[in-house]
């Protein structure tokens, strides 16, 4: 028995990669126009996106040791090691990060969950606290291992044999060594146990229909990723000293369509592994506050690419994001790129009749790209002048000067750029402007 999510897809909207400009002009003449927002009916600012590259794979077809069959959740422990959820080989394997193999758990020394089922037999997910590793079976339920893999204990439920868990998928630890796993299918909760094994509390509301993955930040919220809905679910901790957790966020992330995993890192940043209804898979990063951070991925076998995504990881040493590609039978690593905008310093304007206009600007997208930009002056609906600004390296300024010929009056300035492929001008910023 599988995970249960859908297979039948149809292709998501591409992503526009449009390099940005941002632009700041600020008036400093007495008589110069105020701040003032974007008037009515004017495109928004457009999103920008991080990048992440790809680095490196490892992994292929096979039940030997440092073979995957099926991979599944992956996750990192605290001596640096990637844990893998190896669902067809019946075990859960640990992994250097350059791949290099160390040893396999639940194979030898099984879990045991009585009436005859001995060792794994869908192990879905894997979570590793300060002195354990837990694996998640589909079909059996919760067990735990010392480090070195000998094996501790078992629960087939919260309360077996009366309250037995549904569909158990993936697992999480938080900073106690307290245990989280998402139990989809009938039950549709969250259950939490403490270090020992022991059933803590359920998380569960009405906009859970089909948990398959769980992650929980410093803080202790707890973050669900629902295949069913389509979106990412945010508990928070309303009584710290046992139970009760209230939703406090609900994210579709521009357009989630399966999530199949989860993943924070220590700036609590949210990485979503989402199967996609079209595309094999891609990796989808919130920040803490639920804003589109980054995406990428697409259909296929190339490097970069996903035939079934449903593993999600980040390295906390060096930031790289690991990725399960089930079908492929690989794990993948990528690393940032660039983090987004950088800070800018605001443009200075000495705004007079037959007077000089000084421009300054920074641009931002990926590390080698440039920008053109261009600024149009409209008063009312009527375009004024069109300034070419030029083209500007990425993360550098550019300091521009224009005589102004312009009669007395008010007018609005609209900054465009689009990339050198001469892809659409997408507007990024309007400011008002008074000439006297």
């Amino acid at each position: 028995m599988h995970q249960h999510l859908p297979t039948t897809r149809t292709p998501l909207p591409a992503t526009l990669r449009t390099t940005l400009v941002a632009l700041a002009l600020v008036a400093v003449a007495a008589a110069a126009g105020a701040f003032c927002t974007q008037p009515a009916g004017a495109a928004s600012l457009p999103q920008y996106l991080q990048t992440y590259k790809y680095v490196g794979q490892f992994g292929s077809h096979g039940a030997a040791d440092g073979l995957l069959d099926f991979p599944n959740q992956i996750t990192f422990g605290p001596n640096g090691d990637l844990y893998v959820a190896d669902t067809h080989n019946w075990r859960i394997q640990e992994f250097m990060t350059d791949g290099m193999w160390v040893r396999s758990i639940g194979v030898t020394s099984r879990p045991d969950w009585g009436g005859g089922n001995l060792g794994f037999d869908q192990p879905q997910g894997v979570a590793v606290s300060s002195d354990r590793v837990w694996g998640v079976d589909y079909s059996g339920g919760l067990a735990w291992f010392s480090l070195t893999g000998t094996a501790l204990g078992t629960t087939s439920g919260p309360n077996a044999p009366s309250d037995l868990f549904g569909q158990p998928n993936e697992a999480a630890v938080d900073g106690q060594s307290n245990v989280y796993v998402a139990d989809g299918g009938i039950n549709n909760r969250v259950d939490k146990f403490d270090s020992t094994g022991a059933f803590v509390c359920q998380i569960s509301d009405t906009a859970l229909l089909n948990p398959v993955a769980v992650g929980v930040n410093a803080a202790g919220a707890v973050f669900v990723a629902d295949s069913v809905g389509g979106k990412v679910l945010r508990f928070s901790p309303t009584n710290v000293a046992r139970t009760t957790y209230s939703l406090t966020a609900t994210w579709s992330a521009g357009g989630l369509s399966t999530p199949s995993s989860i993943a924070l890192d220590s700036a609590g940043e949210v990485f979503i592994g989402d199967i996609g209804l079209g595309d094999a898979g891609q990796v989808v990063k919130l920040s803490p506050s639920g804003k589109l951070l980054a995406r990428w991925g697409s259909s296929g076998t190339a490097d970069g690419q996903f035939t079934f995504l449903l593993g999600v990881a980040v390295d906390p040493a060096t930031g790289y994001v690991y990725v399960a590609d089930r079908d492929a039978n690989r794990i993948q690593s990528f690393q940032l790129l660039d983090r987004g905008p950088k800070t800018y310093a605001s443009a200075s304007l000495s705004v007079k009749k037959g007077k000089v206009v000084t421009f300054k600007y920074g641009v931002a997208e990926d590390v080698s790209a440039k920008a053109i930009t261009s600024i149009k002056i409209k008063k009312g609906t009527t375009v004024k002048k069109t300034l070419s600004l030029g083209s500007v390296k990425c993360g550098s300024w550019l300091t521009k000067k224009w005589t102004c010929t312009l009669a007395k009056g008010s007018y609005r300035w609209y900054v465009y750029a689009k990339d050198l492929g001469g892809n659409a001008q997408v507007l990024v910023g309007s400011k008002s402007l008074t000439v006297k």
